[in-house]
């Protein structure tokens, strides 16, 4: 499809790269120009998965086993329990990874 791009509104998608891995929760019809807030980043972490915990600070670093109590997608805050029942937050990643920064 041929048209001005600088009519379009500010959140549509130009550049191809910025969607591959994500999926759309819209209806598009065929020749629709894409707009980012259709588009949604695959789920990093599913509720009630197993996680790896990746805990980091100035000067020490640990990991450890945990179940999510819910998901996340990458880059977003999820709580996890440990096996003693801890809970604790951290930022989701891929593989079922979850990072906390102190």
């Amino acid at each position: 499809m041929r048209g001005e791009l600088t009519e379009l509104p500010p959140n549509m998608v130009s550049d191809p790269q910025q969607v591959i891995g994500q999926t759309v929760n819209a209806a598009i019809g065929a020749g629709q120009p894409l707009r980012a807030d259709w588009l949604r980043a695959p789920v990093a972490v599913q509720q009630g998965q197993q996680v790896k915990l990746f805990a980091r600070g100035n000067g020490f670093a640990i990991s450890h086993d945990g179940r999510a109590l819910a998901s996340a997608q990458q880059g977003q805050m999820v709580q996890v329990r440990t096996g003693r029942g801890q809970v604790v937050s951290g930022v989701a990643r891929p593989g079922g990874q979850v990072e906390v920064v102190y």
